[in-house]
């Protein structure tokens, strides 16, 4: 989109979006696509995407994980991070194209939302069943919870 008022520049079909992010600058848009996986696998593939202005795309990276219930970029949109129905968390890191250290299995059930502080040293995650954490990222390690009364659509 560019100009007041806005009009579309360019339009790319990366697949089902369910979530975009971009830079303050609008140099950089990062989307989490998901396409559909041949019969009888119902599941549906993630990808984490980064475009330029012009819509080129800059980066591609697939989770092999199926289930992906929510994903979050960094401000910056060097790392993105996923959670699935499982309840396991996984950090992206964008630049490299490749999963910075293991499944991090922070929930029993499956992950409703994510989100990520500016400076990706703290994530915050909900599951279904409206349990929250912060987490700090490096130490891979809870450090408050909480349960809330209903269940998390967002954050």
């Amino acid at each position: 989109w560019a100009g007041r008022p806005g009009r579309l520049v360019k339009s790319v079909s990366p697949g089902e979006v369910y979530a975009v992010a971009a830079l303050p600058d609008g140099s950089k848009v990062a989307a989490w696509t998901a396409q559909a996986r041949p019969a009888p696998e119902v599941k549906k593939a993630s990808t984490y995407r980064v475009f330029d202005a012009d819509g080129k795309e800059l980066v591609a990276v697939t989770d092999k994980a199926l289930g992906i219930q929510a994903a979050a970029f960094a401000a910056d949109l060097s790392v993105v991070v996923s959670g699935d129905e499982s309840g396991a968390v996984r950090l992206w890191d964008l630049a490299k194209k490749e999963q910075a250290g293991g499944d991090w299995p922070l929930f029993d059930g499956p992950v409703a939302d994510l989100g990520l502080t500016p400076d990706k040293g703290r994530l915050v995650a909900a599951d279904a069943a409206g349990v929250v954490k912060v987490a700090d990222v490096a130490k891979r390690a809870v450090l408050a919870s909480a349960t809330l009364p209903a269940a998390v659509r967002g954050l």
